[in-house]
């Protein structure tokens, strides 16, 4: 059984390769992680046996050198004839094999050390990736972060100071999933579709700030027409506008009303899975629909 520490390694490892997304998205990137995503998973579920392989190398080959040296010295001893009793009060005797208790107790402590090395190994990679981002986060001590620092009397810093960032204007793309478990071997993909497609986008230029009072959003206004399938692969396509809206009318509030004309309607048939529940800790009653939905705006206004 895995040990909790590796468990939570693991965790990280697969939220950083996006192995979840992966397996449901259908564009850019996703498309390489899921065609690798097999090999990645059996390297995560590996790295436990590893690590305790070369633990237990590193126990062996310590050993190897004071076994060899005390055989030879109760070998020599015998040798002259001397009595057990005297050779186990032998004080070099005694010394090689207090060095050898002492590395077989190390060797039960390997377990502590294989799980400090996963602990250490999830503080490192959370340092440098946390909520789909990527960014150099000095830590001082839980939730608290440090900054390079010199005595300065002001000292300006922010978090991706070590990085190259460009900022650019919003990427509207179509955000495509599939239903269903991925197919096994070299079977063709025949799971249904499921598109959310942008009819009509309007955002600020030139680094202009929003309309006083105004925010865009997400806003799901009918199913399109999809372009007909030369593989009979079912197709659901969602079309969403990104336009102001009033401040107090949050994203989530839209979600939660596409979701529900959504699931009302189109839930049926192939599309049935959309219904399925894939509950959070805070949210117990999200559905797929209502994951993706949160991804593909969370993606689309990431900046």
């Amino acid at each position: 059984m895995p040990s909790p520490a590796f468990t939570k390694l693991r965790a990280k490892l697969a939220d950083l390769f996006q192995l979840d997304a992966a397996a449901e998205l259908d564009f850019g990137i996703y498309r390489i992680l899921n065609a690798r995503r097999a090999e990645i998973a059996r390297f995560l579920d590996s790295l436990e046996v590893q690590v305790e392989a070369i633990l237990g190398q590193a126990g062996a080959d310590a050993g190897a050198p004071l076994r060899a040296e005390l055989a030879k010295t109760i070998a020599d001893l015998q040798a002259l004839a001397v009595d057990d009793h005297v050779i186990d009060s032998n004080k070099k005797v005694k010394e090689l094999r207090e060095k050898l208790a002492a590395l077989g107790t190390a060797g039960q402590e390997a377990g502590a050390l294989r799980d400090d090395i996963f602990s250490l190994l999830t503080t490192f990679f959370s340092r440098y990736y946390k909520d789909g981002d990527f960014l150099s986060l000095r830590r001082y001590k839980a939730d608290t972060y440090a900054i390079p620092y010199e005595g300065e009397e002001v000292k300006l810093h922010w978090a991706n100071a070590d990085q190259f960032y460009i900022k650019s204007a919003e990427n509207f793309r179509d955000y495509t999933f599939r239903l269903g478990p991925p197919p096994t071997g070299e079977a063709p993909d025949l799971r249904p579709r499921v598109t959310f497609k942008l009819t009509e986008a309007d955002t600020e230029k030139d680094n202009n700030k929003p309309a006083a009072g105004k925010e865009r959003r997400f806003i799901f206004h009918s199913v399109l027409a999809p372009e007909p399938a030369a593989d009979g692969v079912p197709h659901l396509t969602l079309g969403f506008t990104y336009q102001p809206a009033a401040k107090d009318q949050k994203q989530a509030d839209l979600h939660a009303d596409a979701s529900a004309r959504i699931l009302k309607e189109y839930a049926k048939g192939p599309f049935l899975e959309l219904a399925t529940k894939r509950p959070t800790e805070k949210k117990k009653d999200r559905t797929l629909l209502d994951k993706h939905l949160a991804d593909y705006t969370a993606r689309n206004t990431f900046d």
